[in-house]
């Protein structure tokens, strides 16, 4: 509604904020769809002058960018994500890029340098109690543990995540944080993490998160196959 209300308008001010979030929403369902739109993000964002849009717009193309294996492209686009960053004079948003960066990276396979962005922008974010985007860092930072099979120190990050969720808005929508969890449990020998890994994939379908569904699945899979349930 505020989308189509500051369309109507006109006003590049008014409109900048919903298309930014629409896009955003856009990006673990629909990546390709959203490099498009996020191209028009960034523009009017230079247009107004609003550095911290258009820092955390191209922090995302860089992402989707990753997930749709453009992996030239990402490391293009994000040093410009990481330069608007430090001009938006925002240490939330700096931290935000930062581990947009990181998430990109593990997208492409390199979890060392992608751990290295992401334990940054944890760092950031919690610097200024930024625990909702620290608590996102930890999920990933857990991750891409998982992706290098350093599994103790998943299972520290993970667990950590969501005690820094604790009150406040990511604690009712921590489905995937918590399927990384079981997963990671399940690789430290733990079979009966299996069943949370299929609770999680339940509360990702009620929430409608098509992609956090996915993944727990994919986890699922693998961890069947590990135990000759699966092919």
């Amino acid at each position: 509604e505020a989308y189509d209300r500051a369309a109507e308008l006109g006003d590049d001010r008014l409109f900048l904020l919903p298309l930014w979030v629409a896009t955003e929403i856009m990006m673990d369902d629909s990546p390709a769809q959203a490099v498009e739109k996020l191209d028009e993000v960034v523009e009017m964002a230079r247009r107004v002058g609003n550095k911290p849009i258009e820092a955390h717009a191209l922090g995302s193309k860089t992402a989707a960018l990753a997930r749709l294996g453009e992996f030239e492209e990402a490391l293009k686009v994000g040093p410009e994500a990481l330069a608007a960053a430090e001009a938006s004079d925002s240490v939330i948003k700096l931290a935000d890029v930062n581990l947009l960066m990181g998430l990109a990276l593990l997208e492409m396979g390199e979890p060392r340098p992608g751990i290295q962005h992401l334990a940054h922008g944890t760092d950031l974010a919690l610097s200024v109690n930024g625990f909702e985007c620290a608590c996102n860092g930890l999920h990933l930072m857990g991750l891409g543990h998982l992706q290098e099979e350093h599994v103790q120190e998943a299972l520290d990050e993970l667990a950590r995540a969501q005690e820094i969720a604790a009150g406040t808005a990511m604690e009712h929508a921590l489905h995937n944080v918590r399927a990384a969890l079981a997963n990671a449990h399940f690789l430290a020998g733990d079979v009966a993490a299996l069943g949370r890994i299929e609770r999680e994939i339940e509360n990702a379908e009620a929430l409608n998160d098509g992609f956090g569904a996915a993944t727990g699945r994919l986890a699922l899979a693998g961890a069947l196959v590990a135990l000759g349930r699966g092919a």
